[in-house]
């Protein structure tokens, strides 16, 4: 069906990789590995394909980081609510879909039959995800590959992904999954390979566990970390960082939030837990002043009521964000020490010369993240794992005394994963900040997290 053989590049090699019909390919990597070079690879090798007679029929769907990002930019050239009254929801997802299919049961099995008459734009990154996998399944793709599709997702919706192509497989589609993560390997797969330091190279399973367990996944590196130059001392003019009175957030007429009562004291770390489209985004946006409908509502941050008078700086000075939303609105073009940097100024890019301490410490994140090598590397031309890297240490840079993750191990390997979540316990434990932390992965939920807040 598809084959390569002695594939030869600077950051990717493959001696033998043949892919036949109905195969349920794993193919498991390593932030810089060469993973975003295998996806390129086999676009490539799809259009190819897809250009002649022979294969013209085939439908072959890649769902990325990437492609989903190229969705989202389209939608915002889409967006006509600056030169309207109206918001612009964009194209809605039943439009998205082939027509002859609006009633398909997968649609049900997949939990997206309500989501029909939203716009993309409205939908949270694993609902996106999940909308690109129907699409593809319903438009009866032959082959499809598929980057870490169980990130961002709840373990229902995982389940449920998972179930579906597993379905796909048996009917005959051969599907490929590119995996950062041996726990989201399904049982249903039954062929495995790895990309590791450019590398491709087919494995048993077994073997791509041997691979983690040879990490050092434990690591104490804490020592070598960047100097925590705190910019604001952490002492607390108010006893909670921020007060939600029963706000309400509504979205043409429907409650996306509804009465949400939230109150958080310093260093009171905290997990905010919930199934995918229930609001958690928006219940953040709320907090770090992104969504409007924070001046109609009874929202305090830092002392300041909201439409009181306050600056967004006197906000955003004390916050550090990262989140999916922030990755896919991060489109302006610069180096990746740029991309950190611009976490003193809240900004996306820098618009004014940098200090030369400023300029040292994001070397030193550099340094810290093993991507020195990256220094002149333009942001949007590293793997979405890289890029998610960046952003978390242009969270960190200036020590904030509210650090806001909403799934900020997306896109990251084991190794990473680990890393970052080793860092964020020692700085819990410094008592320097306080975190807020949204994610989907049991796995992350820690000891050190005082409240915990689910959201129906």
């Amino acid at each position: 069906m598809y084959e390569f053989n002695d594939v030869v590049s600077p950051t990717l090699s493959i001696d033998s990789w043949r892919i036949r019909e109905k195969d349920a390919w794993c193919v498991l990597t390593h932030i810089g590995s060469g993973e975003q070079q295998l996806i390129d690879l086999l676009q490539s090798e799809f259009d190819r394909c897809h250009q002649e007679s022979r294969s013209s029929s085939k439908v072959a769907k890649i769902i990325s980081f990437r492609s989903l990002q190229t969705t989202y930019e389209l939608e915002l050239k889409l967006d006509n609510s600056d030169y309207t009254n109206e918001m612009d929801s964009g194209t809605l997802v039943k439009e998205l879909l082939p027509k002859k299919q609006l009633h398909s049961p997968l649609i049900d099995l997949l939990d997206l039959r309500t989501t029909l008459e939203t716009g993309l734009r409205q939908l949270s990154t694993g609902e996106n995800r999940k909308v690109a996998i129907l699409k593809a399944l319903l438009e009866g793709a032959e082959t499809m590959v598929c980057e870490n599709p169980f990130d961002g997702l709840d373990q229902h919706s995982c389940t449920i992904i998972s179930k579906a192509l597993e379905t796909a497989n048996h009917n005959g589609c051969t599907v490929i999954l590119i995996l950062n993560n041996t726990t989201d390997i399904p049982d249903w797969c039954t062929k495995f390979a790895s990309v590791k330091n450019g590398y491709f190279k087919s494995l048993a399973k077994y073997q791509l566990k041997e691979q983690i367990e040879t990490l050092d996944l434990n690591l104490e590196e804490n020592k070598n970390l960047p100097s925590l130059n705190y910019n604001f001392k952490p002492d607390y003019n108010f006893d909670y960082l921020f007060e939600l009175n029963n706000c309400t957030v509504s979205l043409q007429g429907k409650d996306i939030l509804s009465n949400i009562t939230f109150k958080l004291k310093p260093l009171e770390h905290c997990l905010v837990v919930g199934r995918n489209g229930v609001g958690k985004s928006t219940l953040l946006k709320l907090i770090t002043g992104e969504c409007p409908q924070c001046f109609s509502n009874d929202v305090t941050v830092f002392g300041f009521k909201r439409g009181s008078g306050e600056s967004i700086w006197d906000i955003k000075r004390h916050m550090g964000i990262v989140s999916s939303e922030l990755h896919r609105s991060y489109r302006v073009r610069c180096k990746t020490v740029t991309a950190i940097a611009s976490g003193f100024h809240d900004s996306i890019g820098i618009y004014k010369p940098l200090t030369n301490s400023q300029l040292s410490l994001s070397k030193e994140w550099l340094k810290v993240l093993g991507l020195e090598r990256h220094f002149n590397t333009m942001f949007h031309e590293l793997s979405y794992g890289e890029q998610r890297l960046i952003l978390i240490a242009r969270a960190l840079i200036k020590s904030p005394l509210l650090l806001i993750m909403d799934e900020p191990t997306q896109g990251l390997d084991e190794y990473y994963r680990n890393k970052v979540l080793n860092f964020l316990t020692f700085l819990a434990r410094s008592r320097k900040t306080t975190i807020l932390y949204v994610s989907h992965r049991q796995d992350e939920y820690i000891d050190w997290f005082q409240q915990v807040k689910r959201l129906p």
